[in-house]
């Protein structure tokens, strides 16, 4: 959790890394509460497992705040959360929240959530903080291959039974770029 700002980068999270907590789990930043720039960062062979809310390969939850993801790749990644689950972010909230993102490699990335309540490769849930009517996703030059975001309905119980010829239910929030 951080409140002033934050600029990460050349960071390298590897070699079958496992990052897990009951919330705000994120592969380089738990939860944002102020502007956080990510650029020339790799996650590569990551386990993100969220127990509860907001789990993100990068960013667990955005709060109120914009972050500029820049450079980066994610390749062999398992994202998993029973409530909003992201590739990059698990949820932005609040009329402020923003992600904007420039050359960015999906690789091999599955994100799983439990139930079915948000799951995408970008974002796996928006505008859901009370009375929230404006956000902003925007990005260009993303590269996404062999990539599935889904719901499970309850048959992971963790990332370690993740496995890429798993089947991914699609509901009403789940989507491959948000949820």
């Amino acid at each position: 959790y951080h409140k002033k700002e934050l600029t990460l980068d050349r960071v390298t999270v590897t070699g079958d890394s496992f990052i897990s907590g009951e919330q705000y789990v994120g592969g380089f930043v738990g939860c944002s509460a102020n502007k956080v720039t990510i650029q020339n960062c790799t996650a590569d062979r990551v386990n993100i497992n969220g127990s509860w809310n907001w789990a993100g390969g990068y960013i667990g939850v955005l709060l109120n705040t914009k972050a500029v993801v820049k450079n980066c790749v994610e390749r062999n990644a398992h994202i998993l959360g029973p409530n909003y689950a992201g590739g990059l972010a698990g949820a932005l909230y609040g009329d402020n929240a923003a992600i904007h993102i420039t050359d960015m490699e999906f690789s091999d990335v599955m994100v799983v959530n439990r139930i079915d309540n948000g799951s995408g490769l970008l974002v796996g849930n928006v505008n859901t903080y009370p009375k929230a009517t404006k956000f902003a996703i925007k990005g260009y030059n993303i590269l996404a291959k062999n990539c599935k975001s889904g719901c499970c309905n309850k048959d992971v119980i963790s990332v370690d039974q993740m496995s890429a010829d798993m089947k991914l239910n699609q509901y009403s929030k789940t989507g491959l770029w948000v949820g």
